[in-house]
């Protein structure tokens, strides 16, 4: 069972200043990181993209470096099972411990990680959602044309006739991932 996530910062005990999505107020979350996976080290998430760790010798809370490669932000994380660190990238972990995960995404085996608006510096949970390589490869699709052409029906249904044949997905599904393109 997953941990319920803190509304303040449990390492400093402040209230970060809420997000705004859709000219809503969201208030920023925190989660602590796998302890068994990454050993004593306390590692703590929050949902707008930032990692601290508290030294175990001071008790120091420090922000962690987030690296850029390819527009994708990644810091690094001590792993205990491998004794070193390993490269995690940031969009994966708030969608791991932020965004829920359906019984639908688990049967149709999504485990790639999508920003909505298409903005890799945008990693909160609302951005996020998870797709399979079918629907990410349809969504690049439309991107592409979008680019070039404008969007017909004739193109909606060479990209979505797929996914509206599939029994395993509903109207509401193919709409929470199209939406945009609908």
């Amino acid at each position: 069972m997953k941990q319920k996530p803190y509304t303040i910062n449990p390492l400093n005990c402040k209230r970060e200043k809420p997000y705004q999505v859709n000219k809503q107020k969201i208030d920023v979350k925190y989660l602590f990181l796998n302890k068994g996976l990454y050993g004593n080290k306390k590692y703590l998430l929050s949902s707008k993209g930032d990692v601290f760790i508290e030294d175990q010798k001071t008790y120091e809370i420090k922000k962690l470096n987030v690296h850029e490669k390819n527009g994708y932000k990644f810091i690094y994380l001590y792993n205990k099972v491998i004794e070193r660190s390993t490269l995690q990238y940031l969009h994966r972990l708030i969608a791991f411990y932020f965004v829920k995960r359906t019984k639908k995404d688990d049967e149709l085996c999504r485990d790639i990680v999508h920003f909505k608006d298409w903005n890799r510096k945008r990693i909160i949970p609302e951005n996020l959602i998870w797709v399979n390589a079918n629907e990410m490869n349809a969504l690049i699709a439309f991107r592409k044309a979008e680019k070039h052409t404008k969007i017909d029906d004739e193109l909606r249904h060479k990209y979505l006739d797929n996914f509206y044949n599939d029994k395993r997905y509903t109207k509401k599904e193919i709409n929470r991932i199209f939406g945009e393109y609908l």
